[in-house]
């Protein structure tokens, strides 16, 4: 199941995403061009939110999991293929010290992972 434009964009904002004036210089001129910013103060002018994929949800969403249940804690995020029953899809389970936080299954890694990580969003608004 794909997301939707606006999850997305509430998605990558959980993760730590903003919009902030990025001043662009045409010649005399100081232009304000509002673009995405990273969680780490970058800005993103060309490329906006980033794609859902297994590289930026390990980069940016798992960590911003991992931040909400405090260091020294265990959480685990385990993909399983042909997982019990879902034969063919991708199971994504999240778990922090044994107790089961979510878990979703996927034809595409990456959306089984989004889908987890939603509902640890939804579950913490």
């Amino acid at each position: 199941m794909k997301p939707t434009k606006e999850q997305i964009k509430e998605f990558w904002e959980w993760c730590g995403f903003v919009v902030k004036p990025n001043v662009v210089s045409l010649g005399t001129i100081d232009w304000p061009d509002y673009v995405w910013h990273d969680p780490e103060g970058s800005p993103r002018p060309d490329r906006g939110l980033p794609s859902i994929n297994l590289n930026n949800l390990f980069r940016w969403a798992v960590p911003r999991v991992t931040s909400m249940h405090g260091v020294g804690r265990r959480l685990q995020v385990k993909i399983v293929s042909s997982w019990g029953e879902s034969d063919g899809e991708y199971g994504v389970e999240i778990s922090n010290m044994g107790k089961r936080l979510s878990i979703f299954f996927d034809k595409n890694p990456a959306l089984a992972l989004f889908w987890a990580i939603w509902k640890v969003m939804e579950e913490t608004k």
